[in-house]
């Protein structure tokens, strides 16, 4: 079925580029110069308790090269931690394949295959389901990872997006759509989402929020779709979902491997259940230490910028905390262990390319700084010694 191949070829693209990658030759060259750097000095690393943070605004720094957002607000976090999570190792037991293959209006008796772990590489063991007459695909991994796709989302339309919306940052409650069945209010549709999700797919500890919201017009035919990404939040902070793994080669600056898998991915075509859901694992927060005092803001911000000095302007055009994915091993096998360490993240973003579906926020961020609220030390990635 021609949808299903699409998206799965999609699927093996974002997990390509979501794998550990080497930073390119010349990129190399320009950190090998990095500790020769005579603009940079360094600066003490003064800590805040949390609460502090919660209050810090964007401070005054001379002679910078970078640029930053007008606003930062961290006044939502209500407690920062570092968490060791597990993806799922056993997900394809009896009790959840009959649970979501109801849940996603599949036929139990109809499983069309089961693949072992040797025989995938992506996830571990697999099921899937197909039925071509009724447009619905159903697959369902070892390692918690689940996708649905029927009806317009099953069958492949051309689209184009008609609006885009940060739903952290818009007031989307006068937005309505209108879908295949009937008109719906974005805002509600949102909100029903993530309690959707939170009732079928609890994590404990996490919530889920819907931070994006793409309006696309079919081809051939006047049905809008609404594709979302829902994100997964600890205690305020977010799961990082933004930027491109590196791996750590032969760099003076040190970078470590990031995944940014945990995410979540959804269509509505009619106002019932989502006609496309994709995540690519599923996972457990297995214990926390707690951070009484972090880096603070104005400590980040001078790291950034003596990090940068004489690497070009850079404007920044998102700071937010988040929590920064870091694998102990194969990150997507079933079991597999991810530090989640606090940062703030200073993101620069750029128009990514559509994928037709969903939203693939790793796409659009063209750089990223991260600076660990705990250590003060600076992740980045691979375009560091190139200019913004």
């Amino acid at each position: 079925m021609k949808r299903v191949e699409i998206f799965l070829a999609v699927l093996c693209v974002a997990v390509f580029f979501c794998a550990c990658q080497e930073a390119p030759q010349e990129v190399k060259e320009n950190m090998k110069e990095y500790g020769d750097n005579p603009q940079l000095e360094s600066s003490e690393i003064t800590y805040c308790s949390v609460d502090e943070m919660k209050q810090e605004k964007l401070p005054e720094i001379n002679g910078s090269n970078l640029s930053f957002p007008e606003y930062i607000d961290f006044s939502e976090i209500e407690g920062v931690e570092i968490l060791h999570l597990s993806l799922e190792k056993d997900f394809l037991n009896e009790g959840n394949v009959k649970k979501y293959m109801e849940l996603f209006e599949g036929n139990l008796n109809e499983i069309k295959s089961e693949k072992k772990s040797d025989e995938t590489g992506f996830g571990g063991g697999i099921i899937e389901y197909e039925n071509e007459e009724e447009q619905k695909y159903i697959s369902i991994l070892e390692n918690g990872g689940m996708v649905r796709m029927a009806d317009l989302s099953y069958t492949y339309f051309p689209n184009k997006i008609e609006h885009k919306y940060q739903i952290d940052k818009e007031d989307i409650s006068n937005v309505n759509v209108l879908l295949k069945d009937k008109e719906v209010n974005l805002d509600d549709l949102c909100k029903s989402t993530e309690e959707w999700m939170q009732e079928n797919f609890p994590i404990k500890g996490i919530r889920y929020k819907v931070s994006d919201a793409f309006v696309r017009k079919m081809d051939d035919t006047d049905a809008r779709k609404v594709s979302m990404c829902a994100e997964y939040e600890y205690k305020g902070i977010r799961l990082d979902d933004h930027t491109m793994p590196q791996m750590e080669e032969n760099w003076d600056l040190s970078t470590k491997c990031v995944t940014t898998n945990l995410v979540v991915q959804l269509e509505y075509d009619a106002a019932n259940i989502p006609s496309f859901f994709s995540r690519n694992e599923g996972f457990v927060i297995d214990s926390t230490e707690k951070v009484e005092k972090v880096v603070d803001f104005e400590s980040a911000v001078r790291i950034v910028n003596e990090t940068l000095s004489g690497f070009g302007t850079f404007k920044i055009t998102e700071v937010c905390p988040l929590y920064a994915l870091y694998v102990e091993e194969d990150y997507n096998m079933p079991g597999a262990r991810i530090n989640a360490r606090p940062v703030y993240a200073f993101l620069v973003q750029a128009p990514g390319e559509d994928p037709g579906m969903g939203i693939l926020k790793f796409g659009t961020c063209k750089n990223f700084f991260l600076v660990d609220m705990v250590t003060g030390e600076l992740v980045t990635d691979s375009d560091i010694g190139r200019s913004g």
